[in-house]
């Protein structure tokens, strides 16, 4: 893995949960990771890691704009790995 996929994911771990954490604060009244426990036992925490997520694709598209593919490519390697842990929130 070379520096730009590194940071690439990095950005996107940080937009995630930065979309995460406003969506959390902002519509709900309880503290934060008393929501995140909530949200974990009705089994809504893939969802909103889904909103979460959704603050990534318009920085993919500026950096494929700007021809910073590497960066692009960490971007959409996290993303996969974020499916992944989605996915096994919706099984259990």
């Amino acid at each position: 893995m070379n520096k730009g996929t590194s940071i690439g994911m990095a950005i996107a771990f940080i937009l995630t949960l930065l979309g995460v954490s406003a969506f959390v604060l902002f519509f709900s009244v309880e503290p934060f990771f008393d929501s995140l426990s909530v949200l974990y036992a009705k089994k809504k925490l893939g969802a909103i890691l889904s909103i979460g997520a959704l603050l990534n694709i318009p920085v993919f598209y500026y950096l494929i704009r700007i021809k910073k593919n590497k960066i692009a490519f960490g971007m959409i390697a996290f993303l996969f790995f974020l499916t992944g842990i989605i996915a096994f929130l919706k099984v259990n």
